[in-house]
C-alpha cells in the first residue's frame, strides 16, 4: 500500500517518510510506499490492488496512455509498449494502419513508456522526468549498491544510477 507525505493542498499535515520509496509528482504530491505496487496504486486507484495480472497490465496502459498524452502535448512523441511491442490506442485496426506507423527517426526520439511491468512503468516516467524516485539507503527495489549519499540524507533519487 502507500501513505501521503505531502500533500500540496493540505501542507501543515506533512509527515516524515519512513517507508523505502518515495514518488514525487510535479504538482509537489509525495507518497511512500514499501513497494513498486503502491506507487502504482496510488497512480491508477485501489482497484490496483485486488486486480488480476491482466487487469493490472490494463490499469498501467491507461495510466501510461495519459503519460503519452502529456507528452504529446509538448509537441513530442511519446508510445506505450508491452514486452516491446507498440500498443495501439484502437485495437481494431489493421497491423499496418497509417496513424500507428512511425519513421524510423520518431520511434529514435520517441518516450517510450514500457507497461509490462510496475518496475518499468515506473521507470519509463523516471527516465522521461514525469515523477521522480527516491529510494531509502539500504533499501535495493531499484538500486542494487549501496550508493554514497550525502550526510543526513536517507534517500538516494534513483535517476542518478538508471540514466547513466
Amino acid at each position: 500500500m502507500y501513505r501521503v507525505i505531502s500533500d500540496p493542498r493540505d501542507p501543515e499535515n506533512a509527515i516524515v517518510p519512513s517507508l523505502a520509496l518515495m514518488l514525487v509528482f510535479a504538482d509537489g504530491m509525495i507518497i511512500e510506499s514499501d513497494n513498486l505496487e503502491g506507487l502504482v496504486t496510488f497512480m491508477v486507484g485501489k482497484e490496483y490492488l485486488k486486480a488480476n495480472n491482466e487487469d493490472k497490465c490494463l490499469m498501467r496502459i491507461k495510466i501510461a496512455r495519459n503519460y503519452a498524452m502529456l507528452v504529446i502535448q509538448y509537441n513530442s512523441t511519446a508510445v506505450v509498449t508491452l514486452n516491446g511491442k507498440i500498443i495501439k490506442n484502437n485495437y481494431a485496426v489493421s497491423e499496418d494502419d497509417e496513424d500507428y506507423k512511425y519513421t524510423d527517426e520518431e520511434l529514435k526520439n520517441a518516450e517510450i513508456i514500457e507497461v509490462d511491468s510496475d518496475r518499468n512503468l515506473i521507470l519509463s516516467l523516471v527516465k522521461m522526468q514525469m515523477i521522480r524516485v527516491l529510494e531509502k539507503v539500504g533499501s535495493t527495489i531499484f538500486l542494487e549498491k549501496e550508493d554514497v549519499v550525502p550526510e543526513g540524507n536517507n534517500y538516494r533519487d534513483i535517476i542518478q544510477n538508471i540514466c547513466n
